[in-house]
């Protein structure tokens, strides 16, 4: 996601994505041109789909996972955007976020369908509510 913030073709739809305005969408081509180097071949060989598959359900997902997330991580992600190299804070903030993600997965019984190659199980609004809103 941090690679999607600060990229020049998607840093204006991951704006759009923690707004109160509609979501741009975004593409597989999108998601492939900025995830890191072995990030979308090892989350593809997890799901046991191609990774032109998971670059389309990523595409899909991010903006919905971006709303649920607090706006305080938001902030962390714009700024690790903008830098290189993590300073001592920033890094304990990344592994906090690392620490709410899961346990945000853990608390979301239907995260687990998100990886796979079937239909992805929507969040009910009480599940939304404690992360962020709903759309």
């Amino acid at each position: 996601m941090t690679a999607l913030a600060g990229a020049p073709g998607t840093a204006g739809k991951f704006e759009s994505w923690t707004g109160r305005g509609p979501n741009e969408p975004l593409t597989a081509e999108e998601v492939a041109a900025a995830a890191p180097a072995g990030m979308l071949s090892a989350l593809a060989e997890l799901a046991r789909v191609s990774e032109a598959e998971e670059a389309a359900s990523l595409a899909e997902e991010i903006s919905a996972l971006v709303d649920a997330i607090p706006a305080e991580t938001i902030e962390v992600f714009r700024a690790a955007a903008r830098i290189e190299d993590l300073t001592p804070a920033e890094e304990s903030a990344a592994e906090q976020i690392v620490a709410e993600a899961r346990a945000l997965a853990a608390a979301l019984p239907q995260s687990r369908s998100w990886l796979g190659s079937g239909p992805n199980e929507p969040l009910a609004e009480e599940q939304v509510g404690p992360w962020g809103k709903a759309r």
